[in-house]
C-alpha cells in the first residue's frame, strides 16, 4: 500500500475520483479511494477531480501441441488526468501500464475453478499495481508543486 510523503497525504484526500467505466474501473476506483483516504476521511470540498480510463487486453502467449492455450497475459493501461475544480484545467496527466500472466490448466482442467481463480487473481494484482502507480505519480505531482 502507498505510504504518503509528508504533506501529500492531505492533498490526496482533496481528490474526487470520478466514476470509472466497467467492473475493472470500479475496482480501480475503490483501490484509489483506499490509497487516497486510508482512514476514510474524504474532503467535503474537493479541489481536484480525477478522470481515469482503463483498457484491458488478454492474449494467449503459450500453446500446447493440441493448440489449446497454456499461458495467457493480461495488459491493463490506465490513462488519467487530474483537473483543478477551481480553474477547470488539467494540472497533470499520465498513462500507467501493467502486464501480468497466468497459467491455464490442461484441456481437461480448463473449465475448472483454478483457471478462473488464477485469471481473477491476476486481474486483482494488476488493478492494485495500477492504483499504486497512479497514487505515486499524483503524490509526485503534489511534492513538486510544494517544492
Amino acid at each position: 500500500m502507498y505510504a504518503p510523503h509528508h504533506g501529500t497525504s492531505e492533498e490526496l484526500t482533496k481528490i474526487k475520483i470520478n466514476v470509472i467505466a466497467d467492473r475493472t474501473g470500479q475496482m480501480l476506483r475503490n483501490k484509489l479511494s483506499q490509497n487516497f483516504t486510508p482512514h476514510g476521511h474524504t474532503s467535503a470540498h474537493p479541489l481536484y477531480a480525477l478522470d481515469v480510463r482503463v483498457t484491458e487486453t488478454r492474449s494467449d502467449i503459450s500453446f500446447r501441441k493440441d493448440a489449446t492455450s497454456r499461458r495467457a497475459q493480461i495488459t491493463m493501461v490506465a490513462h488519467y488526468s487530474l483537473k483543478s475544480l477551481d480553474t477547470q484545467k488539467i494540472v497533470t496527466a499520465g498513462t500507467v501500464e501493467e502486464i501480468s500472466g497466468f497459467s491455464i490448466g490442461s484441456q481437461a482442467d480448463f473449465a475448472s475453478l483454478p483457471a478462473v481463480v488464477s485469471e481473477k487473481n491476476t486481474r486483482e494484482r494488476l488493478i492494485e499495481a495500477l492504483a499504486q502507480e497512479i497514487t505515486l505519480q499524483l503524490a509526485g505531482y503534489f511534492i513538486e508543486k510544494q517544492g
